[in-house]
């Protein structure tokens, strides 16, 4: 899904989309959405097998950024940095040894994750800024 955050967006409607794959993030304001979804975002990571967020801030044709729910690193830029989680990974981060457990039930809410500013790390967010400064040029 391309521009992830304008108009109605939710990421808890994106788990009745199996098809999804890869959420970018609305340029404009990457850290603002984050901080408004990360928080929601687990549920989806742990009903799907992946979900790939990028900014579309910081998309370019040097590096591209992945932000994951528990991490944010540089990658190549290449189609190896849009890659899908692998279902192993994904079970383990979760905790989860059945994959018939990961999806989440009413009953069972997901753990909260951490502040969006303890999530990406200084040189994604000093990345995040040069890139806006650059587009806005």
């Amino acid at each position: 899904i391309d521009d992830f955050g304008t108009g109605y967006s939710s990421l808890q409607y994106l788990s009745k989309f199996p098809i999804v794959s890869q959420l970018v993030l609305y340029r404009r304001k990457p850290e603002k959405i984050m901080s408004q979804y990360l928080q929601l975002a687990e549920a989806v990571f742990c009903t799907e097998d992946s979900l790939t967020m990028v900014s579309e801030a910081i998309y370019s044709g040097k590096k591209v950024y992945t932000l994951m729910p528990e991490t944010a690193a540089p990658d190549a830029n290449d189609s190896a940095a849009l890659q899908k989680y692998q279902t192993l990974e994904l079970l383990q981060r979760c905790s989860i040894n059945d994959l018939s457990k990961a999806i989440i039930t009413p009953n069972k809410s997901p753990t909260p994750l951490p502040n969006i500013d303890e999530q990406i790390s200084l040189p994604v967010l000093a990345a995040l800024a040069a890139s806006a400064a650059r587009e806005s040029r």
